[in-house]
């Protein structure tokens, strides 16, 4: 693949402060201008964004508006409709990327042109803008010690925009970094991922979680192929389409090289509540045992690491030990049921999950060791 045509596709939400940032750093980039487009997709905002639009002079910049808010799925689908690019780069509002980022994607691509390439493999969080007054509860509490720093004190009180143009364009990111401790556990989670599994995610059971779309590549005829995403989906949508690439025989990786900068920005706590609705949307629609191990995760706080090994002696269990074929059945009807309803409802030991019969055949297969300790705790 020889220097392909790309194209950037940002989909946007009153995150009007923060995308001049975004903008700008991909108007700095060390790919040739002649050959990527930035795609922005306005998702009908109420803030400044096309006031930031307006003041900007990229050229090779093309925006389309929706009438009305319809979530990123919607606006990425808009984006994929009208670009050009062989290569579709996927990059969040709040991203800011170094000048290698294009060029980045499209060496890993080289390599292997079936990939979906996330450059999230390690997250890094900027302070780039003064949202004083604005951060949630949660979220003030953290940043109290980013603003004692004396260079933001000195930044902050020139301007509400503490990463100016000359950083973007020399790539001094250094002095703004900042990753709080209500994100440290994701964080961590996907660095503990790539050092398991490798870039390439093998043996890992769900390498579509690398599918994040807020920096993600992979060829514009796969999403074509797939219809893009779905737009019922307002939250977990990408995971949704990444699930989707894996059943059609996708490939994964994190590419370190293509890793970019995620500005902190105020978030809605009760984005969660929307997320577990999400989630059994996902159910609904891809009702299957590797979904509804997803609960774990999201219900108990357990490891998808643990989760990847559960799944991994599920499979094996039901390709080679027929005599416990019914065990393994009830155990995905309960898990069914734990996704849907929570521990408390579900009713997991009533319906057989814990009871004396069925742990004898567990453990005498060695089914789930790891994830027998762990869920034992939590549901007594």
């Amino acid at each position: 693949m020889e220097q392909p045509n790309v194209s950037v596709i940002i989909p946007t939400y009153n995150r009007g402060p923060i995308l001049l940032n975004t903008l700008l750093s991909l108007k700095y980039q060390d790919y040739p201008q002649s050959r990527y487009e930035i795609i922005l997709v306005n998702d009908a905002s109420t803030d400044n964004t096309m006031d930031v639009v307006q003041n900007l002079n990229i050229e090779n910049l093309k925006v389309f508006h929706k009438p009305k808010n319809q979530g990123a799925g919607a606006a990425r689908n808009t984006g994929i409709e009208n670009s050009e690019g062989k290569l579709v780069i996927f990059c969040d509002s709040d991203f800011v990327v170094p000048s290698s980022y294009i060029s980045s994607h499209v060496e890993t691509h080289k390599e292997d042109s079936s990939l979906a390439v996330s450059g999230m493999g390690h997250w890094y969080y900027l302070f780039s803008y003064d949202f004083r007054d604005q951060w949630y509860p949660f979220q003030d509490i953290d940043f109290v010690e980013v603003y004692n720093k004396d260079f933001i004190q000195e930044r902050s009180s020139a301007s509400k925009y503490l990463l100016t143009e000359q950083d973007i364009r020399e790539g001094n990111f250094e002095p703004f970094l900042f990753n709080p401790n209500y994100i440290k556990d994701w964080i961590s989670m996907y660095e503990q991922l790539i050092q398991l599994f490798g870039e390439r995610l093998e043996n890992f059971q769900y390498p579509w979680l690398s599918f994040c779309t807020g920096n993600l590549s992979l060829l514009r005829d796969n999403l074509t192929s797939l219809r893009g995403f779905d737009e019922t989906f307002v939250r977990l949508e990408d995971w949704e389409l990444g699930y989707r690439f894996f059943q059609e025989g996708g490939k994964f990786c994190f590419s370190i090289k293509a890793e970019a900068y995620q500005q902190h920005h105020p978030i809605n706590p009760e984005r969660n509540n929307v997320d577990v609705e999400m989630f059994k949307h996902l159910c609904c629609k891809h009702p299957s045992i590797d979904i509804y191990l997803m609960a774990l995760r999201l219900r108990e706080g357990l490891s998808y690491t643990n989760i990847s090994k559960v799944l991994e002696q599920h499979k094996q269990l039901k390709a080679g030990t027929p005599e416990i074929l019914p065990l393994l059945d009830r155990f995905e009807e309960n898990m069914r049921d734990y996704a849907f309803l929570g521990k408390r409802n579900a009713h997991l030991n009533q319906r057989g999950l814990t009871d004396g019969k069925y742990l004898n055949a567990i453990q005498k297969t060695s089914l789930y060791k790891e994830w027998m300790e762990a869920y034992h705790v939590t549901t007594q």
